[in-house]
This record gives structure tokens, sequence and C-alpha cells, in this order.
């Protein structure tokens, strides 16, 4: 029935590769040909394969994220290097400027897979988490239409067993893109223009908070985001994002 309706849902609305951009096949045998074709797939499937500097696993197996130094957690699928053109820098492009079900659907699957890893080492059930996410600045919304985030947090949560999908439990008012400021003006905007939205605590109380992004470069901002769940009787935080930025 899923491919059935994925087939016929293609047909109408002719699919492209998240990375290359190509028009796929609605017909394809593969459940994947609706996102990528089969050279990105492979190029794909690669990167996740690449080992982290740090520990030596694989990326979609690396829990590193040695900026937050509190014992947090990241769930991931690739490593990013912003002055390569790879197969990954193009998915989370596209992830933020093209509003496809399709892709959103993909990167949830594959990350649910690196996710629920991260969880059963902690001895976490995925679906007793909440899901959330911290809200894309109002200007780009509005240039693209949608909030990437929002997208792979709920897709992520209803991978993961949550019905109900994801949570708001942010605001954020203002503030300037993270990728054009340096390290510590990062965290100087992720806490001039993030805040809780409203009371927030009875639903975080000693619950375990999976705060999702598409690309985590410094931490900076979901750092403050983990603090701010935590201060709110939050129990641990994990992180989930597509990417993790690479400079080595």
């Amino acid at each position: 029935m899923k491919k059935l309706f994925r087939t016929a849902r293609n047909i109408f609305f002719v699919p492209r590769c998240a990375s290359c951009r190509t028009l796929l096949d609605p017909f394809g045998a593969n459940l994947k040909s609706d996102c990528m074709c089969d050279l990105c797939l492979a190029a794909w499937n690669n990167a996740k394969s690449e080992l982290c500097p740090d520990c030596s696993k694989p990326a979609a197996l690396c829990g590193c994220l040695p900026e937050l130094k509190t014992g947090d957690r990241l769930a991931k699928l690739v490593f990013y290097r912003p002055e390569k053109e790879k197969v990954q820098n193009n998915v989370i492009y596209t992830m933020k400027h093209v509003d496809d079900v399709r892709i959103f659907e993909f990167v949830a699957d594959e990350l649910a897979v690196s996710l629920c890893g991260v969880l059963s080492e902690l001895n976490i059930c995925p679906d007793e988490c909440v899901f959330t996410w911290v809200p894309r600045r109002g200007k780009a919304i509005a240039q693209n239409g949608f909030d990437q985030g929002r997208r792979l947090a709920d897709l992520l949560a209803k991978t993961c067993g949550v019905k109900s999908g994801a949570v708001r439990l942010f605001a954020r008012k203002g503030g300037k893109e993270q990728k054009t400021l340096d390290a510590k003006s990062r965290i100087e905007n992720a806490r001039k223009h993030i805040r809780i939205a409203g009371r927030v605590e009875d639903r975080v109380k000693n619950r375990v908070v999976v705060i999702t992004d598409d690309l985590v470069t410094s931490a900076a901002t979901v750092g403050y985001a983990g603090e701010l769940l935590k201060k709110a009787g939050a129990a641990r935080i994990v992180y989930a994002a597509v990417g993790k930025t690479l400079d080595k």
C-alpha cells in the first residue's frame, strides 16, 4: 500500500533527486528512488560511512558532540564540510529551500535509525520522548514558505512511534543567520533571540527531549535550547540532526 501510494503521488508530482535535482522515474522499484537517483544514493550511503576523526565510528553511528561537554548525545547521518561540493551538502541545502515531503520522509526514516541506536544505548524508548525543534528565523520562513526543522521534527517523531508528532516548545524573534557569525556571536545570537514558548514544564518535566535540526555546527543554538529545557525540568536532552559540520 505504501509503495502504491508513493507511485501514485510520483505520477502526479514527478520527483527530483534531493541532491542533483534530476528528474526521477516515478515507477522506480526502489522506494527511495522518489528522493535520490542511484548515483547520489550511493554517494549518500558512502557519506554515512565516513569515519569520525574523534571516535573513529561511522558518521551515522557517531554520537560525538564535544562542543556541549555535558554528556548529551547527538544522533546524525553525515558530516558536512561547507567548502566541498558533496551529496550531503546538496541534500541539506535542498531541505532548506524545497518543501518536498518526500525528502523529509527519506531523511526522517534514515535519521530514526541513528536516533534509535543512540536512545537504545541510553535505555530510552523512542516513543516516550518529546520531540521538538528550534524555530527557523521568521525572515527565512517568509522567503521559503516553511520551517525545515519543524517538518523534520514532526516526521521523525511519527517515524519513532509518537503519533501526535513534534511539540512546539520554543519561540524565536529576529536574530541573524548563524552561518554568518563566529562561534562567540552564535552563542550571543541564540541567547538573545530564542526563548521558551509559554509554560512547558508539564510537557518536559522528567522527560527525555529530542531537539531536531538539519545541521549542527557550533551547537550554539541547540545547546542553548537544551539548557532552557533542562531548567524547565527535562531529564535529558538528545540532539538529532541530518549533518554535523566538520572542519577536520
